[in-house]
């Protein structure tokens, strides 16, 4: 069970619907926001000079992303489709293939969501090729939040949780992605998806706090346009070493 009190999770004692509700419709636009919040370093003045062309080409490719994010969240998935497969382009470059990567999973959960049983065969589809093409941990954890969707897709509310292993086990799924805490968006995207489940089955204290935790995650800039400003800070330090990143937000007491 996730729990939050001295760096681990703890389970609400009481239930708080309203409450909850408020911060679920925050939850669903934590990704989006995050992008856009960081995009503001690049137009701001920086003693370290203007930016390089790597530096535009980051934040223009997150706010590509946050745009595809901000369509998915807002359930627009055929505008998310769409925003989301522009990023292909960027399959074979060295520097922005984890973008089109990332492009790629948004293209899928649109699918997913609006497309229909067709739509969902190709979205099934389109994460399988992803799975094989890339051995980066954030390509395994896409697929772990593919395959938490396809157990959770039957719930049936009539019945006790215990009774479906498949939701309970898509629930594994998703809590395994947040005690493995990687910096990148997988795990506040897998903690929205986790507070969604919780919601279902009535965990309204784990879903608040699942959602905290992805509000505070992001908040700490782990985004690529975050990157950008973190090392223009750093530019010009004595031998270009970069201040250590902050400190990780540990769940589970791992």
């Amino acid at each position: 069970m996730l729990i939050r009190g001295s760096g681990k999770f703890q389970a609400m004692p009481r239930s708080r619907p309203r409450r909850v509700c408020a911060v679920f419709v925050l939850g669903g636009i934590i990704l989006a926001a995050a992008f856009v919040g960081a995009l503001s370093a690049g137009e701001l003045p920086d003693e370290a000079g203007p930016l390089t062309e790597h530096e535009r080409r980051s934040l223009m490719v997150s706010e590509e992303l946050a745009n595809a994010w901000s369509a998915y969240y807002a359930e627009e998935y055929q505008e998310g489709a769409r925003l989301a497969e522009e990023l292909n382009r960027l399959s074979s470059s060295e520097y922005f293939r984890w973008a089109a990567l990332q492009g790629a999973h948004i293209r899928a959960r649109c699918l997913w969501g609006g497309g229909g049983s067709e739509g969902r065969r190709q979205a099934i589809r389109l994460w399988q090729s992803l799975a094989e093409s890339s051995t980066l941990t954030s390509v395994r954890q896409r697929s772990q939040i593919a395959e938490a969707l396809q157990l959770a897709a039957d719930f049936d509310p009539a019945k006790p949780p215990g009774a479906q292993p498949d939701f309970e086990h898509a629930i594994e799924l998703l809590e395994e992605i947040l005690e493995d805490n990687r910096p990148h968006t997988t795990t506040p995207e897998a903690a929205i998806d986790l507070a969604r489940l919780y919601v279902k089955v009535g965990r309204f204290g784990d879903a608040e706090h699942t959602l905290d935790f992805a509000v505070r995650l992001m908040r700490r800039g782990r985004t690529p346009a975050a990157g950008v400003s973190a090392r223009r800070r750093t530019r010009g330090v004595r031998g270009g070493r970069a201040a250590p990143p902050p400190g990780r937000v540990r769940i589970g007491g791992r």
